[in-house]
């Protein structure tokens, strides 16, 4: 008789790898997305490339300047409960891998994942 701990056992070991394979999964549409869209291959996301990104995730909604200086300035701050130095909507994003953003202990990065941006989760 198999008991219910290797049932569940069997069960998470499942879901693990089921996680695995669309991680992997999203880790590849990301790498297409810049290897598309960052023209310059410099690994940074500049003003009319993240755009392009943009404009390509979500083709029947085109990205507004005001829009597009907003995402700039707040993916290139820094925002803590005791401090926020406003982004600059000049700058450009960094395509940085997400245990990056997460590993600073002292400061934040002025990078932030692009796979952390909300039009990102399609």
């Amino acid at each position: 008789m198999v008991r219910r701990s290797q049932v569940a056992a069997a069960r998470q070991i499942n879901l693990n790898q089921k996680k695995l394979k669309k991680d992997a999964q999203q880790v590849a549409k990301l790498n297409l997305w810049c290897t598309e869209h960052d023209l310059d291959g410099n690994g940074e996301f500049d003003r009319e490339e993240l755009r392009s990104l943009l404009n390509h995730l979500h083709p029947t909604q085109p990205v507004e300047d005001a829009m597009l200086d907003e995402l700039l300035e707040r993916a290139t701050g820094v925002y803590t409960s005791s401090l926020t130095l406003r982004g600059d909507k000049r700058n450009s994003v960094l395509k940085v891998p997400s245990w990056w953003c997460h590993s600073w202990t002292h400061r934040p990065p002025r990078a932030v994942s692009v796979r952390s941006l909300p039009a990102l989760h399609t």
